[in-house]
């Protein structure tokens, strides 16, 4: 840090040097302009003082050649006012002599055609009243056709309204008629859908009962053999013999447990069945033998959350009762755990107190809760009953709904035929009366027409006789105006020839040499005193300069000496600070020397450790690359055994997979009776492959079945009807905007051919004002196709012949594209417009010219002139100027025009 400040105080001391340098020669600069400045200054009083001599012997010349100019002017002037009243009357009278004669010609001309006219107009008044006559005629036969033919549109329009009532009314119909068939159909649909529904799952319970699923393997076992006669006199499943409330299934599926799928057996059956059980597979099995002991039951409690005996809340044959008795006649079931519990407390031990939720409470303590196993076996024949009672119920109103549906059809029909019927009889009337209405038309149209000839007629006639009356009239005043133009033409023949000879008697040409002699002397003498004052008024403002020159180099020079004062003792305090920093220097050079050598050790373990750190990076990186290559190896192994999972699936169907004892869980679809539990494969035969193939094939072709194709159909239809009106719409508003727009291009032709022959107008005009003559004009290269055609400008300068833009110089394309730009602001006028020195290349007389356009324009638009052109700038108003400061920094100063002029007043 000591370091960088005193190379910061070195490198301040180099800059104030430097500036001590470039002050003590720009004081020595100063010096030598003041020396200068005093020099021009003397020379410039010297310049003065000749300057005053000439203005004074000009002045006495001026003087002289003006007094001598008055002397000769009044003597001239008398001549001439006298030589000038003959001139004048002369003047007149001849001019008086050459209008009468052309009035006189103009009177016998004007004769002539009243003539012609009078005779033309006598023709045309005859034919004139012939028409009139035939007017009337047609007129009177034109009225009474529409007068008919009006009577036979309103009887007709009388007709058509009738119709259309009749068409609405029938419509009105159809639609109300077509709204209940909908309904209907939605209703049997509904009512289909749901029959189909109840159909599959009742199908689902037989085939449930029918593979007897939800059994228990033995079970499943002996049944099958008794439907196979191989056991007899097995009476079923107990679950399928019982009839139970379905809210009170859950807790006689607790009750029963695994006496749920029991099967009910003759007493002598029993040994048969327990053989049947001894074979390898037949799985394990509850066996109710049925016989006549009579089990006793629990008597029933009075208390309001016991819902009474099992046995007696169930529903069985009168065979069974004693089974049903021996199986739920000692358990009770209460409302929840709370009344299980304190019916349990008066209960024998053998007793059970079941809750509605499943949960068993036995009298020993025993209490067995959680899931229970499946009630679906038990709820079977009740929910078959509910099915086959839904499903009959259905059909009646499938029925219903049918004999519904196909009277409101054979309704809409009739009523569709009626509509069309009378759609055609209402298309006739209006046809009819369109007819009428246009026959109707034409003869009001013929009225009419032949109502205007005949009025025209008339009017024709009228005016004819008042244009003939005039045209007597004018001309019998035309007659008198000739006699008296030839009596006044004769008195001014004479009067002509007597100012005539006066005339010559005199002559001014003696005095106007003399004046003009004078004139001119008086206006030499002008230009030269003028000249003499404007070199007096320059040396003078030359002195005024020069004097402010001396003044501010005064100034200049004393600033000079002040900052070489402020940089002396500026480098003295920087010398000081230099000196001091050194000593500080050097004392902290002593403490560093140790720390250096502590820093150079530690780099060195610090490479070390780096070097161990990436060492380590490439082991943990080793290690993630075979980290990542399990991964994708475990997951392409995962991916494969999804894949066979599925492909078994697909082939096989509703598959229940064996899985290993230590994994527990859900089966994957635990759909009791849909799901086939298939036994283990070891081997498959060689056409296995080609069947599945086979059937695959067979089952893509006869695709799935789907319930609900009507019901998509009507939707798909009334989609396709709305989208068939939509694209309908659509092509009528492609019709609409496509002549929308050729009208727009129509227009826009238009438009621009009018804006094209505007600018084209003003273009020339403007042309011919900024050259002062020549000719220009704007063409286009393509007229047949405004759209893609291009615009040209030919240009014919004063004194040369027409060329194009390119053969004209830099200046004359530039005043050319001025004229183009005006022309623009003259058919468009804009609020601002801003040119940036497009009077650059122009000459002095151009530049005049541009500025006076300039003013006229600047009338509507306001203009932002950027030029260096001080002939431009005198047609300004407000005058911003950027000039450098002594900080070489851009200033801008702004000067009003209109308050100079009055502050110059002012002082005058």
């Amino acid at each position: 840090e000591l370091h960088n400040q005193r190379e910061t105080i070195n490198r301040e001391l180099a800059v104030l040097e430097e500036r001590r340098r470039s002050l003590t020669n720009t004081q020595a600069a100063i010096l030598s302009d003041q020396e200068n400045a005093r020099n021009e200054l003397h020379l410039a009083n010297e310049r003065y003082g000749e300057a005053e001599q000439d203005v004074a012997r000009i002045q006495s010349e001026y003087e002289e050649a003006k007094s001598q100019l008055v002397n000769v002017q009044a003597s001239l002037q008398s001549r001439q006012s006298e030589r000038a009243s003959l001139e004048e009357q002369l003047t007149i009278t001849r001019n008086e002599i050459e209008s009468l004669s052309q009035q006189r010609a103009e009177n016998n001309a004007r004769l002539d055609e009243l003539k012609s006219r009078l005779e033309s107009q006598a023709q045309k008044i005859e034919q004139t009243k012939v028409a009139i006559v035939n007017g009337e005629l047609l007129l009177a036969k034109a009225r009474a056709e529409y007068e008919t033919v009006h009577n036979e549109r309103e009887q007709a329009n009388l007709v058509l309204h009738e119709a259309e009532e009749k068409v609405i009314n029938k419509k009105n119909e159809v639609a109300a008629i077509d709204r209940q068939r909908r309904e209907a159909l939605e209703q049997r649909t509904k009512e289909e859908s749901d029959h189909s529904r109840l159909k599959a799952q009742l199908e689902v319970l037989e085939q449930s009962e029918q593979s007897l699923a939800g059994y228990a393997e033995g079970a499943r076992y002996l049944l099958d053999a008794a439907r196979q006669s191989k056991l007899n006199g097995a009476r079923g499943a107990l679950s399928a013999a019982l009839d139970v409330p379905a809210e009170l299934e859950t807790a006689i599926a607790a009750a029963l447990g695994d006496t749920l799928d029991a099967v009910l057996l003759d007493s002598s059956q029993l040994e048969e069945a327990l053989s049947l059980l001894e074979s390898d597979g037949a799985g394990r099995a509850a066996l109710l033998p049925l016989d006549d002991r009579n089990n006793g039951s629990l008597n029933n409690p009075i208390d309001g959350d016991c819902l009474g005996v099992a046995s007696e809340l169930v529903k069985s044959p009168d065979e069974l009762s004693g089974a049903v008795r021996l199986m739920l006649g000692q358990t009770l079931i209460a409302r929840d755990r709370n009344a299980a519990r304190r019916l349990i407390q008066d209960l024998p031990t053998h007793a059970r107190v079941v809750t509605l939720r499943g949960e068993v409470f036995r009298g020993d303590g025993l209490v067995i809760a959680g899931k229970t196993a499946s009630s679906s076996a038990l709820s079977r024949p009740r929910r078959k009953r509910e099915f086959e009672a839904a499903l009959s119920e259905l059909m009646t109103r499938i029925a219903e709904s049918n004999d519904l549906v196909e009277r409101l059809s054979n309704q809409l029909a009739g009523a569709q035929r009626e509509l069309a019927q009378a759609e055609t009889d209402a298309r006739e009337a209006r046809v009819r009366l369109g007819e009428i209405q246009e026959t109707e038309q034409q003869a009001g149209l013929e009225s009419e027409s032949a109502q205007r000839q005949l009025e025209w007629q008339k009017n024709q006639l009228t005016q004819l006789e008042a244009e003939a009356q005039e045209s007597l009239s004018i001309q019998q005043k035309i007659i008198e105006s000739q006699a008296e133009v030839e009596r006044r033409s004769a008195e001014v023949h004479s009067h002509s020839k007597e100012i005539a000879g006066r005339f010559t008697e005199f002559s001014a040409e003696e005095l106007q040499e003399q004046s003009a002699y004078w004139s001119t002397r008086a206006a030499v003498a002008e230009q030269s005193l003028t000249g003499a004052n404007a070199r007096k008024e320059e040396r003078s403002k030359e002195i005024m300069r020069l004097d402010a020159r001396r003044v501010d180099l005064i100034s200049r020079l004393q600033e000079a000496e002040d900052s070489l004062l402020g940089l002396d003792n500026e480098k003295a305090r920087l010398r000081e600070n230099e000196t001091s920093l050194h000593g500080q220097i050097e004392e902290m050079r002593v403490l560093i020397e140790p720390a250096e050598k502590d820093l150079e050790t530690a780099e060195q373990e610090e490479s070390r450790l780096q070097e161990s750190e990436t060492n380590a990076q490439r082991i943990f990186a080793n290690a993630e690359r075979s980290y990542g290559q399990v991964q994708l190896e475990q997951m392409r192994k995962q991916e494969a055994l999804d894949n066979l999972h599925q492909k078994i699936t697909d082939d096989f169907g509703l598959v229940m997979f064996e899985y290993a004892d230590d994994v527990s869980g859900p089966v994957p679809l635990p759909l009791d009776g849909m799901v086939e539990q298939l036994p283990v494969v070891t081997e498959l035969s060689p056409d296995v492959e080609e069947h599945l193939t086979h059937h695959r094939a067979q089952l893509r072709r006869m695709g799935p079945i789907n319930p609900d194709a009507k019901t998509e159909y009507e939707q798909e239809s009334e989609r396709y009807m709305f989208m068939k009106t939509q694209v309908e719409d659509l092509r009528k508003a492609q019709v609409d905007l496509k002549q929308v727009v050729a009208e727009l291009d129509e227009i826009t032709k238009r438009e621009f051919v009018r804006t094209f022959d505007a600018v084209d107008k003003q273009f020339r005009e403007t042309f011919v004002r900024l050259f002062g003559g020549g000719s220009a004009r704007l063409a286009l290269t393509d007229p047949e196709n405004l759209v893609d055609t291009g615009i040209e400008i030919e240009a014919r300068l004063p004194g040369r012949r027409e060329q194009g833009l390119a053969l004209l110089s830099g200046g004359e394309r530039s005043l050319t594209a001025i004229a183009l730009v005006f022309a623009l602001l003259k058919v468009s006028p804009t609020p601002v417009c801003v040119m940036d020195e497009v009077d650059a290349m122009l000459d002095e007389a151009n530049v005049g010219r541009f500025r006076d356009l300039l003013v006229d324009l600047s009338k509507d638009t306001q203009f932002i002139i950027i030029t260096h052109n001080r002939n431009t700038v005198q047609a300004a108003d407000v005058i911003y100027g950027v000039t450098m400061g002594r900080d070489s920094a851009s200033q801008i100063i702004s000067l009003r025009l209109d308050q100079v002029t009055d502050d110059m007043l002012k002082r005058a």
